[in-house]
């Protein structure tokens, strides 16, 4: 899937939820981090009540900072993605500021775990993404298999940088991204 608009700085992992797509984005995470790679990001978390669901965190990789991406039960108004309604004033306060280009200057690799269904419903998000994918900055990111014209768009840019990711393979994939991302922070 190597089209002539292919960017070799972009990395996109793809797969059915559950097949280990963030954790294979926290163990390239930390690898980079041990390499001394300035990254700047997100991933979403699933937040449980028991042994059931209910919702989704979105969690900053510098510091830990956390706050509600979508829940079953919910107080706040916004878009319902199955029985999860997203908080979209949330994740934007969490999301956004990373996007900024002061903090993009400041970092080698970008990770955006996921730009899926419920962070889309952010209009300023897609914006933000749209323009970082447009730039010459490194990133990492997570996309589900289908998709908005966007996330199939994004796919389309990074050609042979599509990853698919399942149980088979997640395990052996983080040396392999991490040599292709050290290879575009030197270019």
């Amino acid at each position: 899937m190597s089209g002539a608009g292919s960017k070799l700085n972009i990395i996109l992992l793809t797969g059915d939820p559950g097949c280990g797509k963030t954790t294979l984005v926290h163990k390239a995470y930390q690898s980079l981090l041990s390499s001394g790679v300035k990254m700047e990001g997100f991933y979403t978390e699933e937040v449980r009540a028991g042994s059931q669901r209910s919702g989704f965190d979105v969690v900053l990789l510098n510091g830990g900072q956390r706050g509600p991406l979508a829940r079953v039960t919910s107080t706040v108004a916004g878009p319902k993605v199955g029985k999860y309604t997203v908080d979209l004033k949330s994740f934007e306060s969490l999301v956004l500021p990373i996007l900024s280009p002061e903090r993009l200057n400041s970092c080698q690799v970008l990770i955006l775990d996921e730009i899926g269904k419920m962070e889309l419903f952010s209009k300023p998000f897609e914006s933000a993404v749209h323009k970082v994918f447009q730039s010459p900055q490194v990133i990492l990111a997570t996309v589900p298999t289908r998709g908005s014209s966007l996330v199939e768009k994004l796919k389309f840019q990074a050609g042979p940088n599509l990853i698919r990711v399942h149980p088979g393979n997640r395990d052996t994939l983080v040396e392999e991204i991490k040599k292709k991302l050290m290879l575009q922070i030197k270019t």
